[in-house]
């Protein structure tokens, strides 16, 4: 089933997705969420928790359309708290 299914276009949609040392797994998820932005108006969030990897620079260099929350240390899915990349 496509991403945007039944909502119509120029639906709506507010996704929030909680990260830590998992790249490759968000590269491929924020592509698909890429290729169906012409038919949906989508604000993503990313919270990184402190995976120490390169995911600021990938998602700033090849997902610039989307907002970016560095935390500090690994605070687990539920509590991940929204601080803004430095």
């Amino acid at each position: 089933m496509k991403l945007g299914a039944g909502l119509g276009r120029g639906a709506q949609l507010s996704v929030s997705v909680v990260s830590n040392r998992t790249p490759g797994l968000l590269r491929q998820c924020l592509g698909c969420l890429e290729r169906e932005r012409a038919d949906i108006d989508l604000d993503v969030t990313i919270v990184d928790n402190a995976s120490g990897d390169e995911l600021a620079e990938t998602v700033a260099d090849h997902f610039p359309w989307l907002r970016l929350i560095c935390n500090d240390r690994n605070l687990g899915f539920v509590p991940a708290r929204i601080r803004p990349c430095d």
